[in-house]
């Protein structure tokens, strides 16, 4: 909304730079933008938003992810996913991943141990014995 001639408000030099309008407010404070302070609302001259911005190379901070950023989040979130879903499912069928074993080794559920009988061990006696 241009009240005067080529003077804008800082709301909307804001989105003309990609800055926020309270830096915009420091430029004018600092001389660097030629703006008037209406009432309580500063208007800034456009011509000068565009020429200060476009002379100094400023580039607007992002406000958001890149593009790579973005694909590198979901692959995270996707390779998380399936690192947990398969720890679920081995951990459902009774398998852990023991560190100081070099493979996946099984375990007895609950439910099987307390339906098995347990033979004792017979003793060296016992085995010669039986050998003879």
């Amino acid at each position: 909304m241009a009240i005067f001639k080529d003077y804008i408000s800082l709301k909307e030099a804001g989105r003309i730079s990609g800055y926020h309008p309270d830096y915009i407010g420091a430029l004018i404070r600092s001389n660097k933008v030629k703006g008037k302070k209406i009432g309580k609302t500063w208007m800034v001259s456009e011509s000068d938003v565009r020429t200060h911005f476009s002379r100094k190379h400023y580039a607007p901070i992002s406000r958001g992810f890149s593009s790579k950023k973005k694909l590198f989040l979901v692959l995270f979130i996707v390779v998380m996913v399936i690192v947990i879903t398969v720890i679920g499912i081995f951990s459902s069928y009774g398998f852990s991943i023991n560190p100081s074993d070099t493979g996946i080794s099984a375990k007895a559920s609950p439910q099987q141990s307390l339906t098995e009988t347990v033979e004792p061990q017979s003793t060296d006696a016992e085995v010669m014995q039986a050998s003879q």
